[in-house]
């Protein structure tokens, strides 16, 4: 309900346009402090308006420089909002450098992403397969030169043994052999004592 202005009874004949004049100039007053519903001037507030728990309905737009919701600021709850949808982009962006930054691009200083470390886990796959062929060849190709000193040792050396700490003994026309060697070129060379 509007304020309603006050007024006094006219009450005095012989000063009755005094105390009209001062009943109207109290109405004026009284519609100074109300609120234009056709948006007539003076149409603005100078305190609060208590709605009593009661809506504003049917608005088509408001204009404020703030709005207070169940004691938070909407611009603070608007900020916050933004703030989470920025971080939540960087962090999922970050999260596609950490899955598939290319080999060798840092995603921080000295740290790869998961891609990168693919790769280098293949290439150390093979690397270790090629390195297992190349031992595989070395270990045949050892295994041949064991058997062709085993036969000239047979052959043209006289007596070889093995002790119990599986050290190699080999004696020629009883001399015993301190060293067996076999040069680049593939000649087997021995040092013994007399």
């Amino acid at each position: 309900m509007s304020k309603r202005p006050t007024y006094s009874p006219v009450t005095d004949r012989d000063n009755i346009a005094t105390e009209v004049n001062d009943a109207l100039a109290s109405l004026v007053e009284g519609f100074d402090n109300t609120v234009s519903r056709d948006g007539s001037t003076p149409n603005t507030m100078n305190g609060d308006v208590d709605l009593n728990n009661n809506d504003i309905i049917n608005v088509k737009n408001i204009s404020a420089k703030g709005i207070t919701i169940d004691g938070s600021s909407l611009r603070d709850s608007v900020d916050a909002a933004a703030a989470s949808a920025m971080a939540a982009a960087l962090s999922e962006a970050k999260a596609e450098e950490w899955a598939v930054n290319p080999e060798d691009v840092e995603v921080e200083t000295g740290k790869y992403s998961s891609y990168h470390y693919s790769l280098k886990a293949s290439a150390d796959a093979a690397d270790a397969a090629n390195s297992k062929a190349a031992a595989s060849s070395s270990a045949g190709a050892a295994n041949v030169s064991l058997l062709a000193l085993g036969d000239a040792l047979a052959n043209d050396l006289g007596a070889f043994s093995v002790d119990g700490d599986g050290d190699l003994s080999v004696s020629y026309n009883g001399n015993s052999i301190t060293n067996i060697e076999i040069d680049a070129s593939g000649n087997l060379l021995m040092t013994y004592t007399e």
